[in-house]
């Protein structure tokens, strides 16, 4: 987005809400952002573009800043692949992970092609815990967390020192609770349920680089290191939906939509998608439907209601606690709300600047 190009055409930003064009280093860039201030400052024309379509997208065409190239819910149901929700089902038993429907799935696409199976986190159950205490196991030599490689074999996360059933430092017992299956447990128990069917781990510790042909097989993958299929999945199904839709943090739900929309995108178009998992029933059904600007723009109410981006922007200011003074003074008198003086340290303060856009 730097590049010196005179006489610039078109600026094209894919996937746009993807958090890796955040940088968590001052001064905090933001691609998407900087392809907007580049295009307006330039006179170019820009795309975003990707198979979902962010809160931030629907948001300036919603100021009527951009204008949606994009498919009816209706032509969007005919030649996209279809979704299902499990959470809409009456009779999905929530205590098995891997549901009927997705089952049924994973069964019939493997007639056609290769099914793709996204997890949540790799290893084999990567979170344990105490069932006496409640305390998480932890190696004794470095003091990292401990996950399993198989049922009776401990490894830890920071180290890769082997263990063989470690106990609990609090109560001395070696039982433990598992709260988390990652890849390589799921790709085990794939394998008893499609003993015939080949099954392939992809995870960012080892990613499968080669793109997936028509072959019958099982591709299971964390997010983010998905291979590509040549002619797309025959199937895909979408695993630990609240790995990241349950988290406590803003971006949760935009992120969540974010991941499972591309996977849709890399799943053939006669092909089905399934979310196994809880999610809310409105939710749910506009998934299925394709209604995904509706499901935006109730975010976006919710969002307004209570003065947070995008429909808000927040600037934080550090500095010498006389510098940050000056400048709520100034910021106050020019209409912007702030929160205050901050101190953060002995001679140094902050304050957040809220402004709409």
């Amino acid at each position: 987005i730097f590049a010196p190009t005179n006489n610039l055409g078109l600026i094209i930003c894919m996937d746009d809400d993807n958090p890796s064009y955040q940088s968590s280093k001052a001064p905090y860039i933001n691609i998407r952002q900087l392809s907007i201030e580049r295009s307006s400052m330039q006179k170019t024309a820009l795309l975003l573009l990707g198979f979902n379509k962010s809160i931030y997208m629907r948001y300036l065409e919603n100021l009527k800043w951009t204008l949606p190239m994009e498919n009816s819910p209706t032509q969007a149901r005919r030649i996209y692949p279809k979704i299902l929700c499990t959470a809409l089902s009456n009779d999905n038993d929530m205590t098995h992970r891997i549901s009927s429907q997705s089952f049924e799935a994973i069964k019939d696409g493997l007639n056609h092609g290769p099914v793709l199976v996204q997890v949540g986190v790799r290893g084999y159950y990567s979170v344990l815990f105490c069932k006496n205490c409640g305390k998480k196991p932890v190696c004794y030599k470095c003091k990292h967390l401990l996950t399993m490689q198989n049922d009776s074999t401990f490894t830890c996360t920071n180290c890769g020192i082997i263990l063989k059933n470690p106990k609990c430092k609090k109560c001395n017992t070696s039982d433990f609770k598992i709260t988390k299956t990652g890849d390589l447990k799921t790709a085990s128990d794939l394998g008893k349920m499609f003993t015939s069917t080949p099954i392939l781990v992809s995870n960012a510790s080892n990613p499968i680089n080669d793109p997936i042909d028509d072959r019958r097989r099982i591709i299971v993958s964390t997010h983010g290191v998905i291979p590509h299929a040549i002619n797309g999945y025959a199937a895909s199904i979408i695993l630990d939906v609240d790995s990241v839709y349950s988290m406590p943090v803003f971006w949760a739900q935009t992120e969540s939509f974010r991941r499972w929309m591309n996977v849709v995108g890399l799943t053939r178009p006669d092909g089905k998608v399934v979310i196994d998992g809880f999610i809310e029933e409105n939710i749910a059904i506009n998934l299925q439907t394709y209604n995904i600007n509706k499901i935006l723009d109730e975010i976006l109410d919710e969002r307004k209601e209570l003065e947070l981006p995008p429909c808000e922007r927040f600037v934080s200011l550090y500095g010498e606690h006389a510098q940050i003074e000056d400048s709520i003074k100034y910021l106050t008198e020019k209409g912007f709300e702030t929160l205050g003086l901050m101190p953060k340290s002995m001679n140094y303060s902050m304050t957040i600047v809220k402004t709409s856009i």
